[in-house]
């Protein structure tokens, strides 16, 4: 949208019709007439579309590279070699058999520190079909030792069959498709903002998404701007033009919405920063 605006405004220049319609008394914001208006209706259909299928689509590719995850962790574990691509979790079998199972597991969980348990098992297997990012671990036939650190107790008991429920997230160098804010629609943003103790991410992502909304308008100001004030190489300078203003533009935002992640601006000043800076 930027460099149509460049290169449109810049040909009008290059033909003498800028100069054509000063000369009818045509002044720079009847030129912002068009720019303004298809602006507007690119931020009407960006708000729909980062509102809507943003977060559906956001969901769907979690849930797909979840389920790949899934099944990578289930073939990853080998022979008589440590498992520990789950965070705070090591798992060694003595043997795999056809179909995944293991024979002579053990597995020492500390994803809580405070009571360390260690788990031995004739059998075992992953269960990988729970929703999200869960991974059910079903081993047979052993016994568990545990320790508590606070009250400095040691128990074991014996189990015929047992399950651990496992996120898989961190696995596999973690799911970099997993952005939670990102899959959440505008009520749900807010609701979210609403039931946490830390509502600044949520209330921040909100406000972004309204900032990526008024970014064409943003973009039309400045690009009539910069259209008039040119002078030649109308098609290199709109290219560089467009590029460094889409380049100022992530930085500001990215920016911005690290400071309201973290208190120092207020979430709608962080989600408006770059539009902002661009206005001015």
């Amino acid at each position: 949208f930027l460099l149509a605006i460049l290169l449109g405004l810049g040909r009008l220049a290059e033909d003498g019709e800028l100069t054509a319609m000063r000369s009818l008394g045509l002044g720079p914001w009847r030129l912002l007439l068009w720019p303004l208006s298809l602006g507007a209706l690119l931020g009407v259909l960006s708000l729909a579309v980062s509102w809507t299928l943003e977060p559906w689509g956001m969901r769907e590719v979690t849930r797909s590279a979840n389920e790949l995850i899934k099944k990578n962790v289930r073939g990853d574990v080998r022979p008589e070699v440590f498992y520990d691509e789950i965070p705070n979790f090591v798992l060694y079998a003595e043997r795999v058999l056809l179909g995944g199972a293991w024979e002579n597991v053990l597995i020492h969980d500390s994803r809580d520190p405070a009571t360390p348990q260690l788990l031995l098992a004739r059998r075992g297997h992953f269960e990988p079909q729970l929703e999200g990012d869960e991974v059910r671990l079903v081993l047979e036939g052993g016994n568990l030792h545990r320790i508590s650190h606070q009250q400095e107790d040691y128990a074991v008991a014996d189990f015929e069959r047992g399950q651990l429920r496992l996120s898989i997230e961190g696995a596999m160098g973690k799911n970099t498709f997993k952005r939670p804010h990102e899959e959440l629609t505008p009520s749900e943003l807010l609701e979210a903002a609403a039931s946490t103790d830390q509502p600044l991410p949520f209330l921040v992502t909100f406000h972004s998404c309204l900032g990526r909304a008024v970014m064409p308008l943003a973009f039309a100001l400045l690009a009539t701007g910069l259209a008039l004030t040119g002078r030649g190489g109308r098609r290199g300078r709109g290219l560089l033009l467009s590029l460094a203003g889409y380049v100022l533009y992530y930085v500001v935002m990215q920016v911005g919405a690290g400071l309201g992640a973290k208190g120092h601006l207020p979430p709608l000043v962080a989600g408006q920063l770059a539009n902002a800076l661009f206005f001015g």
